[in-house]
């Protein structure tokens, strides 16, 4: 997360719609949301909508997959890291 809020000082998230079926001890949600971002040289014109399809067993995540245009997200990377800001160039986090 660290990462992230230095990269975007600034992110915030709109929701569209919220949809959610099953029982508690197996739920479904899919949220649809439009995020704005500023960038760290700050730059406001980041906009990039997406969905999450989100499993919940008794409340709590199981899995969780974003979709979202990660073309427009590298794109946007990409520009700032010409600008020399290093961690926008940096290899994904994986765990």
């Amino acid at each position: 997360m660290v990462r992230l809020y230095s990269v975007h000082p600034e992110l915030r998230f709109a929701i569209k719609h919220i949809a959610s079926s099953g029982a508690p001890w197996d739920t479904t949600a899919v949220v649809e949301w439009r995020d704005y971002a500023v960038m760290a040289d700050g730059d406001r014109s980041y906009v990039n909508d997406g969905v999450h399809i989100i499993r919940l067993k008794w409340g709590k995540i199981v899995s969780l997959h974003p979709y979202l245009d990660t073309q427009k997200y590298a794109a946007a990377l990409h520009r700032l890291a010409g600008t020399g800001f290093v961690e926008a160039a940096a290899s994904p986090i994986e765990d």
